[in-house]
């Protein structure tokens, strides 16, 4: 199955993105309620949208780990489904899918190209691309919005 692509110009220097997707603190702010981020290649790249924190596996990327990094330019992680796509995409043993963020520097701020790729093929994957289509989307633009306060 095809990768989602997006491509979005942020109102923001490359720096102040790389931190926005990149730190605790900067992904709490438009995408997530925690996040536990290690930068370096098999570090932890976690999220987590539960209040709940007795019961990290419910509603997070709980086990999802950096596969490159090169800052402030490059971030590739592994990505699991949200509750919504769990039963697709959080089977054991199943591959998870990855995610490649690229930042480059524009005249007015920073232009960030997102792949989401390693799909496969069936009903149950044709959902969870699709709610993924329309999370990452939302999600892009409260990173938008994020930055040009």
């Amino acid at each position: 199955m095809e990768p989602l692509h997006f491509s979005v110009d942020l109102p923001a220097p490359r720096d102040r993105v790389w931190e926005a997707l990149t730190t605790a603190a900067g992904l709490s702010s438009w995408l997530c309620l925690r996040a536990r981020v290690e930068l370096e290649i098999g570090g932890a790249y976690e999220l987590f949208w539960d209040a709940d924190e007795s019961h990290p596996e419910l509603d997070s990327t709980l086990g999802c780990s950096v596969l490159s990094v090169d800052a402030p330019r490059l971030l590739e992680f592994t990505w699991r489904g949200s509750e919504a796509v769990a039963d697709v995409m959080n089977v054991p043993g199943e591959p998870q899918t990855q995610v490649k963020v690229e930042l480059r520097p524009t005249l007015d701020g920073t232009r960030l190209e997102l792949t989401h790729s390693g799909w496969s093929d069936g009903p149950g994957w044709d959902r969870a691309r699709a709610w993924f289509e329309r999370a990452w989307g939302g999600a892009l633009q409260a990173l938008g919005a994020q930055l040009a306060k």
